[in-house]
């Protein structure tokens, strides 16, 4: 089977290579100038490889730093000077930090003591295990939520002896960790690149720009709502089939003690972040969400908190590869003209309403988020959403939130997110339940972000129309 994969890629690679190049020769279609056709050519490369897994998502990405200047879309030094952007750094910063928090052993210390407070109470434990990992996706991202609760769920699962794919009280727990995170993971920059890499490609094309601080009273009271119908969803879609949970509250007091009292790594962790995030909200129009995040960053080296060493194996650096590209490749599809070309031929096929097209983003960002990275996703969505939003008068800020926010809300597959995988890969559930509950998760999602954008987004003064 995995012989079968690798030559099927191979297959879609020499395919694609074959049909780029001979696009190449040809002339590009009226209306699209040379520039714009070669930056159309190498987006459909790195939309294809995304898709189909050709290569991994970090590479395409360098293969497209690789093949704008190559296709003469930009110059070299544009290129490479876009993968030093801002976001970048924010993001690094942003993954030392979550790193700091696990490694100081704060990310458990609060998990036990939560877990403690229900008192041996399935449902008190259910609540407590959704609620965390929804907090926690605010300040970390999603990926770094899965690690650092997993671990603890499947102890959980070994205290009371639940049987994987039987247990019902399992797959709530599983399914906790997954929508919980998921549905926090949008409130916030920090829950995942995607948000803050949409914000960039909107400043990069259009120079408006969304603060910290903005971006959480836009998209927090939808997270918190998408997140509360979901814990009432798991309530009611599995039955709580434990009853003895004496040997659960034992071992979570054993944790408990082992943990000790508040150690000065975790001390000064807490301090740094309680900094930080004050620093976002407060200062980042004068200092800037990547200088506090490198900032940020400094003091926890200079504290020993964390070790360069901690760094290196947590921080998933192909993930830094995987933006620098996807920025790059979409401000060459926005100034080569490539993007508008796009959303010319849509508006000509299809002339409908702005909120049709803002719904319409959504559905279909949704649904590329279970099959390729949320990132990819937007690498993919926002050239083409921003060209929309200037052909129909949509308020732009209205399409970053709406293409960013979808893009992660993988409910469905596996493979649309780390913590989805990961508590897949538990075996507490199948992909039959993990795509109809999912499935039913993306619903009230997608119904969600339509609320917000009717309802809520009118009241801060942000429009369908710009």
């Amino acid at each position: 089977m995995k012989l079968l994969k690798e030559k099927s890629r191979g297959i879609i690679f020499v395919i694609t290579s074959v049909v780029a190049a001979v696009a190449l020769i040809l002339p590009p279609p009226d209306g699209l100038t040379i520039a714009g056709y070669r930056a159309l050519i190498v987006f459909g490369i790195c939309g294809v490889f995304w898709v189909a897994h050709v290569l991994p998502l970090a590479i395409t990405s360098l293969l497209a730093m690789v093949l704008l200047p190559v296709f003469g879309v930009l110059d070299t030094a544009t290129t490479y000077s876009l993968f030093g952007n801002k976001a970048v750094f924010f993001i690094i910063g942003a993954l030392i930090l979550s790193t700091g928090i696990v490694q100081s052993g704060l990310s458990e210390r609060i998990a036990i003591y939560v877990l403690r407070r229900a008192d041996g109470n399935p449902r008190r434990i259910l609540r407590g295990v959704y609620a965390l990992a929804l907090v926690a996706s605010f300040i970390m991202p999603i990926h770094a939520v899965a690690a650092m609760l997993l671990p603890i769920l499947i102890r959980i699962t070994r205290w009371l002896e639940l049987t994987p794919r039987k247990s019902q009280f399992g797959k709530a727990l599983m399914f906790s960790l997954v929508w919980g995170s998921l549905s926090g993971g949008v409130a916030t920059f920090l829950g995942g690149g995607r948000n803050i890499l949409a914000v960039t490609m909107l400043e990069e094309s259009t120079s408006v720009t969304i603060g910290f601080m903005e971006w959480i009273i836009a998209i927090m009271p939808i997270s918190i709502l998408i997140g509360i119908i979901g814990y009432i969803l798991i309530h009611t879609l599995f039955n709580i089939d434990v009853e003895h949970t004496e040997k659960l509250q034992e071992e979570l007091e054993k944790s408990h003690k082992k943990i000790g009292k508040l150690q000065d790594a975790e001390k000064k962790m807490l301090v740094i972040v309680a900094a930080t995030i004050t620093a976002w909200v407060f200062f980042s129009d004068v200092i800037g969400l990547a200088n506090i995040a490198l900032l940020a960053v400094v003091v926890l080296f200079m504290s020993r908190v964390v070790e360069w060493k901690d760094a290196e194996k947590h921080v998933h650096w192909g993930v830094v590869l995987m933006y620098g590209g996807a920025i790059a490749l979409g401000v060459a599809m926005e100034q080569s003209g490539a993007a508008l070309y796009i959303t010319q031929n849509i508006i000509d096929i299809l002339p409908v309403q702005p909120w049709i097209i803002l719904i319409s983003l959504m559905v279909v960002t949704l649904l590329l988020t279970e099959l390729i990275s949320n990132s990819a996703v937007v690498a993919m969505m926002m050239p083409v959403g921003l060209s929309l939003a200037l052909s129909y008068g949509i308020h732009p800020i209205a399409i970053t939130y709406v293409i960013a926010v979808a893009a992660g809300f993988a409910f469905m597959l596996p493979m649309g997110s780390p913590s989805n995988a990961l508590a897949y890969e538990t075996r507490f559930f199948n992909m039959k339940e993990s795509i109809r509950y999912g499935g039913l998760m993306n619903i009230v999602a997608l119904g969600g972000l339509i609320l917000g954008m009717l309802v809520w987004w009118p009241i801060l003064g942000i429009t369908v129309i710009a």
